[in-house]
Parts: C-alpha cells; structure tokens; sequence
C-alpha cells in the first residue's frame, strides 16, 4: 500500500511538472507568435487594403475621364455650337437642344442645365427655372477661371430648390469659331455616381472604412462597417491629406489613431479616396491564429497526460528490473514441517510460484502466526515436495515471532 501511494505522488508531481513545462511552452510560444504574425499579419490586411485604394482610384481616374469625354462630346455638338452664335436659336431648335442632354452616355444623371451666351436655360422639359436663379446659385464661381476644364466640385443645390448638397460636374462651353462669351453645362449627379466604384468591393466594405472626398476635405461618399464613426482626429487628418499638394498614392498603410490609413488622390478633379482599416480588423486576422495555436497546444497536453498515465501505470505493474519471480513459501506456526500445512502446494507435489509480494488479498490475518520464506522457483523436474525447503535452507520463524 505505500509503495502504491509513494508510485501515485510521483505520478501525480509528474504529470504537474509537464502541464507545466507544456503551458510555460504555450505561453513562449504565443509571445513569440504576437511579435513575429502580428508585422506579417498586417502587413497581408493592410496589402489587400491598399491595393483595393489604388483600384478605387484608377476607378476614379476613369470615371472622370468619362465626364471629361461626356461634356467634351456636348461642346462638339452642332446644335450647342449654333446656340452659341449670334442669332438667336428657333423654339423648336431648342426644345431639340433641351431633350438632347436628356440622352448622353452618362449614368446616374439627376438634373442638367445648360446656359448659351445669351442667357437662355435649357434644362428638362418639366424645370422652368428662370435665368436668375442660375445667376443666385453660385455654380459659375464653381469653374474657376479655367478655360475648359472638366471641373468636380460638391455643394447645396440652390438651382433646382432641394437646398441639399451634390455632387456637379460642370464646364465652360466655347465657340470653335467665333470669339463670344462662353455657354456653361452642368449636370447634378445622383449619389450613385459615386457609389458605382465599389460595387465590386462589397465584401471589403464590410471591414474597412472607405470614402471619397472632395479637395477641401468633405467626404461626399463613405462606405462604413456597421457601428464605425471616424474620430475628429482622424477627420482632421484625411482633410490634411485632401488638401495635400501632389496625386496618386499620397500615403500608404501610415498608423494613424485607431487604425491604417491609405489615400490615393486624382489629378484633374482633386478628390481623394481613402480606406482606414480599424485595430480591430487587425486583431482578428491575429486572433484566428491563437486559436488554431490554442486547439493545438490542448490537444499536446491532453496526449501527454494520457501517456504519462499509461506508462507509470504500466511501470507500476511490472516487475522490477533485474529481479527472478520468486516463490513464496507459506508455513504455519510451530511446524517443522511446511509440506503439510494445509494451504500450502507442497503436498500435491510442487510449490507455489508468484510475484514478489503477495496480493493483499491472500495476507492472513494473524501475521505472526505464519511465516513467508522467500525459495528460488522449485525445479519442475524434481519431484521432492519439500525441494524448496532444502534448497534454499530451513528458514523457521524465530521464536519471538510465535503467538500463543
């Protein structure tokens, strides 16, 4: 029974020391983990992030391109070209000129308007807006002193009396002939105009904060992950950027407050796309190889347990190293003669052969009353009952070991 108990705190000290050894490992290895997968892990999300700026923005260089083309094919036409003569046009010419604007290669065109030199609006069939509203809303100040240019700028609409801001693509409308005071184009866009660039991003806009924004720093289109706000201290770092001399990619994976930023700016309409990716976005990626850390480490311990279990267990059982199995002599009180004691194998004419101890279920009850010798095992080919007796000497008990 001590022996069984001593064997158990060993085993027990045992398997404490390798959880231990094995947790101290978890715990190392995870360290080394954060510091070494964390500069990897961000720079794959921040990579995939910033390449999806810079496809946004060749998005948007395209997409003013195509306005470029738009109002380029407008100034060209013949009927605009003959608005813009002396001689004022026909009713029926310009109701002609009025429903052509409604019919260019532009998507997502809410409202148009367009003025000759002679101060006559063309607009839809159904706006009757008269020459001083246009003159009041402040659109001609947007143009700058540009001779041609295809100008993106965002403000209230005042001309077509919603007093909400938009997005208005806008340019000076020249003669190719003669020397006269331009016309002007506008077109109002609707805010899918904007939101076309992403369509095919949608899965990243579930991470990732984007926007648009206009060169003072307005954002006039975003695409936010559910609950996301940007901070004033970032607002006001995206309107440094926007206001930044210079295009293309202005900055790239830059750690700002509460995660990285990226923008990318387009030359001829001045506005920039932007993606922040929040910390958080971050830590995930990192989180998803904790856990496949974690299940593994769990799975180590839990096989070590289980083999430190099994090989003390086995160990336990078997013999100990170096050792015969022994035979075990059991001879009564006061007997000269162990043969005839009545539990003993002797007098059927061989001896009783087992382990070094005798299993706690055959031990007597009366210890002194009974004696165990110890006796190689007894030759098979002898046929002398007493052959262990004589083998191995006459071990009798001693007298001080007798009861009764």
């Amino acid at each position: 029974m001590k022996i069984r108990k001593a064997t158990s705190g060993i085993q027990r000290k045992y398997l404490k020391y390798t959880i231990g050894l094995l947790l101290l490992a978890l715990f190392l290895s995870s360290m080394g983990v954060w510091f070494y997968m964390r500069n990897i892990m961000m720079g794959i999300v921040t990579d995939k992030y910033t390449f999806m700026t810079e496809k946004t923005g060749i998005s948007l260089d395209n997409l003013y391109q195509k306005t470029e083309k738009v109002t380029e094919e407008c100034i060209l036409n013949d009927q605009v070209q003959q608005s813009l003569k002396a001689k004022p046009m026909e009713e029926v010419d310009r109701n002609s000129l009025s429903k052509y604007f409604a019919y260019i290669d532009l998507d997502h065109v809410s409202e148009y308007c367009y003025v000759d030199n002679k101060k006559n609006l063309y607009t839809r069939s159904y706006s009757k807006i008269p020459y001083q509203y246009f003159a009041d809303s402040l659109l001609v100040q947007q143009l700058g002193s540009s001779y041609a240019d295809t100008r993106w700028f965002v403000m209230k609409d005042y001309l077509f009396g919603t007093g909400e801001e938009a997005l208005f693509v806008g340019r000076k409308v020249h003669s190719l002939n003669y020397a006269h005071e331009p016309g002007y184009l506008f077109f109002k866009m609707n805010p899918e105009f904007l939101q076309s660039l992403l369509l095919e991003e949608d899965t990243l806009t579930q991470e990732a904060a984007i926007g648009i924004m206009d060169p003072q720093g307005r954002i006039c289109a975003y695409w936010y992950p559910e609950g996301f706000t940007l901070s004033p201290e970032q607002e006001a770092v995206l309107a440094d950027y926007a206001q930044t001399q210079g295009y293309g990619s202005l900055v790239e994976n830059e750690k700002i407050s509460g995660g990285i930023l990226s923008v990318y700016k387009q030359e001829e309409c001045g506005f920039s796309v932007f993606t922040l990716v929040p910390e958080r976005v971050l830590g995930k990626e990192i989180t998803k190889v904790f856990w496949v850390l974690l299940v593994i480490y769990l799975l180590v311990i839990a096989i070590a347990v289980v083999l430190s279990i099994y090989f003390s267990n086995k160990r336990r059982s078997a013999p100990h190293a170096g050792h015969r199995q022994s035979h075990i002599c059991r001879l009564p009180s006061k007997s000269s003669n162990p043969c005839s004691h009545p539990y003993s194998s002797w007098n059927r004419g061989s001896c009783t052969t087992s382990s070094m101890f005798r299993p706690a279920s055959e031990t007597p009850k009366r210890r002194y009353n009974h004696v165990y010798l110890l006796f190689p095992p007894p030759d098979p080919s002898s046929s002398d009952p007493c052959f262990c007796k004589r083998q191995a000497g006459h071990h009798l008990p001693r007298k001080d070991e007798y009861r009764g």
